[in-house]
C-alpha cells in the first residue's frame, strides 16, 4: 500500500499552503487550532491527498479512535495527516491545509512525500504554524518568533527572528526541507505563557492567523476566533484579580517582556492555581 494518496488530482493555481499539526510543536493547540479554525471558516473543504499512518505512528502513543454506539462498534478512526484545499468566503485563491498529529517515525520519508506533493501543486508560498511554552505574560500582544527560507522575507515582511539550538518537531524538519526545496517558507511560532500552557489559547492561534493573512494576502474573516480570544483573555484576567500573587507574578512577566525563554517548570503552584480557576464552570 502507497504511503500517500491523491484523492484528487489537484488543479491548483498558485496555492499557498498552511501547515499545522498537534503535538510537541502545538503548545496550547495554537497551531492545530489555527489551521482547524480555517477549515471551519471555509464554504467548502476538498481532501486532496492523504498519507497513511501505519507507517509514521505508534499507535500506542498516537492512538486511533474507536466509535461505539449502544454497545456496538461502529468504526474505527485512525491517526491521518490529510491536504485540503480550503475555499474561502472572498479570497478566489486557493489555499491548502495540511493538518493532523505529529508523527514518530521516518520523518525524512514523510518530508519528501509532502515536498514532493508541493511540487507536485506548484505551491507559491508555505507557511508552518507552531507555538512554544515561554517565560511571556498573557497581557502582551502574543509575540510571533519566525523562521524563514531568506533573509529578503524577514526585511520583507518585518518578522521577528529568533537564535535557536535545539530539539524540534515535524514543523522545524519540514520547514527546512521545504527551504532546502526552494520553496518560499515562513515557520511563525507563537510564544504561549507557561502558566496557560495546558488550555487551548484562542489568542495564540488568532496571531498565528493574522500575522500569516498578513503575509500571504490570505483573506479569513477572524470575528468568530476573536469573539473566543476576548472570552478567553477577560477569563484569565478574572483569575489574575483574585489573586495579589498571580498579579505580582504578571507583572514581573510584564518588565521582562524581551525574555521569551522556555520555563516550564516555572511558578508551578500559580500554573496549578489558574489551571484550576479555569476548570470551573463560569
Amino acid at each position: 500500500m502507497k504511503a500517500f494518496t491523491w484523492h484528487i488530482q489537484p488543479q491548483l493555481h498558485d496555492p499557498t499552503v498552511f501547515v499545522g499539526f498537534s503535538g510537541w510543536s502545538d503548545a496550547a493547540e495554537a497551531a492545530s487550532g489555527a489551521v482547524a479554525y480555517v477549515l471551519e471558516q471555509a464554504t467548502d473543504v476538498e481532501l486532496l491527498a492523504s498519507i497513511d499512518s501505519e507507517e509514521f505512528f505508534d499507535y500506542s502513543q498516537t492512538r486511533p479512535e474507536i466509535h461505539v454506539t449502544d454497545g456496538i462498534t461502529r468504526g474505527i478512526e485512525w491517526p491521518e495527516i490529510r491536504l485540503s484545499r480550503a475555499r474561502l468566503p472572498g479570497w478566489d485563491g486557493d489555499l491548502v491545509v495540511v493538518d493532523g498529529p505529529e508523527p514518530e517515525f521516518r520523518w525524512p520519508t514523510l518530508t519528501d512525500h509532502l515536498v514532493d506533493a508541493f511540487h507536485e501543486m506548484d505551491a507559491t508560498a508555505i507557511v508552518l504554524f507552531g507555538a512554544f511554552i515561554g517565560r511571556v505574560a498573557h497581557t502582551l500582544p502574543v509575540p510571533i518568533m519566525a523562521v524563514a527560507s531568506d533573509e529578503g522575507l524577514f526585511k520583507e515582511h518585518q518578522l521577528l527572528s529568533t537564535e535557536y539550538r535545539g530539539p524540534t518537531g515535524i514543523v522545524g524538519a519540514l520547514n527546512a526541507a521545504c527551504s532546502s526545496a526552494g520553496f518560499s517558507t515562513i515557520g511563525l511560532w507563537a510564544a504561549i505563557p507557561h502558566y496557560l500552557a495546558g488550555n487551548p489559547n484562542p489568542r495564540a492561534m488568532m496571531a498565528l492567523l493574522e500575522r500569516a493573512t498578513e503575509i500571504t494576502g490570505v483573506s479569513i474573516d477572524l470575528e468568530t476566533i476573536e469573539v473566543e480570544a476576548i472570552a478567553f483573555y477577560r477569563h484569565i484576567e478574572a483569575a489574575v484579580a483574585a489573586s495579589v500573587e498571580l498579579q505580582e507574578y504578571v507583572g514581573g512577566l510584564e518588565d521582562d517582556a524581551d525574555d521569551l525563554i522556555m520555563e516550564p517548570e516555572a511558578g508551578e503552584r500559580l500554573v496549578n492555581e489558574i489551571e484550576r480557576y479555569l476548570r470551573e464552570p463560569e
